[in-house]
């Protein structure tokens, strides 16, 4: 039977932004920051990945986009960032779930998103907040699921994308192989 909703996390939630969450761009002709919905958002836009420094920026190589049929908790992290339960956001210096940090409110979205970038920083900046991207290993508290992989290899040998990289695979819900669904575990990079 077909999915329709994202895949979930080893704790049973799915790890998505909803379509008017906020990435922070770059503005390729005047070189400033803009504020651009996940629905939005292109392959080859350059999105933020810290608050600091100048070149913070990471190139976008993969946007997925997830049908979402059901009703589910929304957390508003911020103006402009908005997440499912258990999408790891960076607090503090510290990977929290956003239902540890404010009370969610249930909405159909029907349509989430996450997205994949070039190199491994997988962060970006979402309505002011630093929240994971697909590829990114957020501790023990998330673990190294499927969602610790990348779709994406770098273009030079790179010892992260030897165990990072898994050929073929789709992060769609209705073609994520359920072998492939937490609890399984992948090895660390």
């Amino acid at each position: 039977p077909r999915r329709l909703s994202p895949p979930r996390d080893r704790y049973g939630d799915p790890c998505c932004f909803t379509g008017d969450s906020l990435a922070c761009i770059l503005d390729s002709t005047t070189g400033k920051d803009l504020p651009v919905a996940f629905a939005e958002v292109k392959v080859g836009d350059l999105v933020r990945t810290s608050p600091k420094g100048r070149d913070s920026y990471c190139r976008v190589e993969r946007v997925w986009m997830h049908e979402w049929t059901e009703r589910v908790q929304i957390f508003q992290i911020a103006p402009g960032c908005r997440l499912t339960p258990g999408h790891p956001v960076l607090r503090n210096g510290k990977w929290c779930k956003p239902e540890s940090l404010c009370k969610g409110e249930w909405h159909i979205e029907g349509f989430v998103y996450q997205l994949e970038t070039k190199g491994h920083v997988d962060i970006a900046l979402v309505g002011g907040v630093q929240c994971a991207l697909l590829g990114c290993y957020c501790g023990p508290d998330f673990g190294w699921n499927v969602f610790t992989r990348k779709t994406v290899k770098c273009k030079k040998p790179c010892s992260k994308c030897d165990k990072a990289y898994v050929p073929g695979l789709n992060f769609s819900p209705s073609k994520l192989p359920e072998h492939m669904l937490p609890p399984a575990l992948f090895e660390p990079y």
